[in-house]
């Protein structure tokens, strides 16, 4: 609901703009929960450390293209309709990581 009212709010000319305000959200509540952990505790390991982050930044960048398209089409989606919409993402993810991993 927040994020509705939000890309509502700024309107399309906007929406890159609120994109990169939620992904810096994310950067920093994942910051809050993992700094403490890296430095106080053995949770992160330096084994986990030197593992490559190409992956997650791939994962990163087509995160926040779902983010930007969201904004996008926010504006013109009633708000009743949003969260059904949010809600075909589930199977249509299960459907394209069948797809792309080939595991029939």
């Amino acid at each position: 609901l927040f994020r509705s009212v939000q890309y509502t709010a700024y309107g399309d000319k906007n929406a890159f703009f609120v994109n990169q305000g939620v992904n810096l959200l994310y950067i920093v509540y994942g910051g809050v929960i993992l700094y403490p952990r890296m430095c106080f505790t053995d949770a992160v390991t330096p084994k986990m450390q030197a593992l490559s982050k190409k992956r997650f930044l791939v994962m990163g960048f087509l995160d926040a293209l779902g983010t930007f398209f969201t904004a996008m089409g926010a504006t013109y989606t009633p708000g009743s309709m949003q969260p059904l919409l949010n809600q075909t993402l589930i199977p249509w993810i299960m459907l394209f990581s069948r797809i792309y991993l080939r595991k029939f």
